[in-house]
C-alpha cells in the first residue's frame, strides 16, 4: 500500500509540475545550505528539535516494552496485554481527523503541543506506582496526547525556519529524533537487562527505574515546548496566530466610534516634532515608499 501511494503521489507531483510556470520552478529549487546557515537557525527551532526528540524518546520505548510490563505488573495474558498496549495506535486512528479539524480552528499549535507534553507527564508515575488504575485507561490517554502532539509538532518546523532551508531543517529534526530514541532504547535495554532471567520483583524494580528515565525525558519535552512558545510570542506568534487574531478582535471591540480619542492618545501619538517634508520625518521606523 505504501508503494502504491508513493507512486500515485509521484504521478500527481509530475502532473502538477507540468502546469507550473518556469519562474516558479526555479524559485522552488533547493539551494545549497552552508553550515553557517544551519548555525544561524533560530533558537526556537533547536528547542523544538529537543522537544520532539525527548517526547519520542519517552514514548516509543514505553510502547516497545509496554506489553511485557502489563503482563508482569497487572497479570494479564500476552494477548490481552498486547491489545491494551496497542490501544495507543487505535486511538490515534480514530481521533486524528477530528483532532486535525479542531486544531485548525483553534490555530494555537504551539500552546496545544505544550499542553500535550505536560499532560503526558502523569502517565509514567501512574503506570509505575498505581496498579489500581486500569492500564487501558492510561494507554488510551497516552494515545490522545501522543496523537495531538504529533499533529502539532511536524507542521511547526516549516513555521520556525525559512522556506528555502526547510528540507535541511526537517532532516535535522528527524536525525535528532532518531538519535534520541536510539540512545534511549540502548539505555533502557541496559536497565531492564534480560528480563526473562529475573524474578517478577526484580523485573518490576527495573521497570520502575525505566519509568523514572522516561518521566525525566517527558518533563524535558514539556519544558522545551513551553520555552519555544515564549520565544514564539516575542517573534509575532508564528506558532500561535490564533492569539494575534484574538488580540485584534479584542482591540476592535475596545475601540469603537464612541471611544474617547484622549483615552488612546498614548498609543496613537504620531504628531511629528519637526517641520519639514514627510520624507524627512522619522519616529523610529521607516515609512513605506
Amino acid at each position: 500500500m505504501s508503494i502504491v501511494c508513493a507512486i500515485f503521489v509521484s504521478l500527481l507531483d509530475y502532473y502538477g509540475q507540468t502546469r507550473v510556470k518556469v519562474e516558479v520552478k526555479v524559485a522552488q529549487r533547493s539551494k545549497y545550505v552552508t553550515f553557517r546557515e544551519i548555525r544561524l537557525l533560530p533558537k526556537s527551532f533547536w528547542l523544538h528539535c529537543l522537544a520532539i526528540m525527548s517526547f519520542y524518546a519517552c514514548y516509543l520505548p514505553l510502547i516497545g516494552n509496554g506489553s511485557k510490563y502489563i503482563q508482569d505488573r497487572y497479570g494479564y495474558s500476552k494477548t490481552t496485554a498486547s491489545y491494551y498496549n496497542g490501544a495507543v495506535y487505535d486511538v490515534s486512528v480514530l481521533i486524528s481527523p477530528l483532532a486535525g479539524i479542531i486544531l485548525r480552528k483553534m490555530n494555537v499549535t504551539g500552546i496545544v503541543m505544550s499542553c500535550c507534553a505536560a499532560l503526558t507527564i502523569p502517565v509514567f508515575p501512574l503506570l509505575s506506582f498505581c496498579p489500581q488504575i486500569h492500564p487501558l485507561i492510561l494507554t488510551v490517554f497516552l494515545g490522545i496526547t501522543y496523537t495531538v502532539f504529533a499533529i502539532c509538532l511536524w507542521p511547526s518546523v516549516s513555521v520556525l525556519v525559512p522556506a528555502d532551508i526547510f528540507g535541511t531543517a526537517q532532516g535535522i529534526t528527524i536525525f535528532t529524533q532518531g538519535l534520541g530514541v536510539g540512545l534511549t532504547n540502548l539505555g533502557i535495554g541496559k536497565i531492564l537487562g534480560t528480563t526473562e532471567s529475573l524474578d517478577k520483583e526484580e523485573r518490576l524494580a527495573n521497570y520502575s527505574i525505566m519509568f523514572w528515565v522516561l518521566l525525566s525525558l517527558c518533563i524535558m519535552s514539556a519544558v522545551c515546548s513551553i520555552v519555544v512558545n515564549i520565544l514564539d510570542m516575542k517573534q509575532g506568534n508564528l506558532l500561535n496566530p490564533g492569539l494575534s487574531q484574538f488580540r485584534s478582535k479584542k482591540l476592535i471591540l475596545s475601540v469603537n466610534e464612541r471611544s474617547s480619542l484622549i483615552q488612546h492618545s498614548a498609543s496613537i501619538d504620531i504628531t511629528p516634532n519637526v517641520i519639514g517634508p514627510v520624507s524627512e520625518i522619522s519616529h523610529g521606523y521607516e515609512l513605506p515608499p
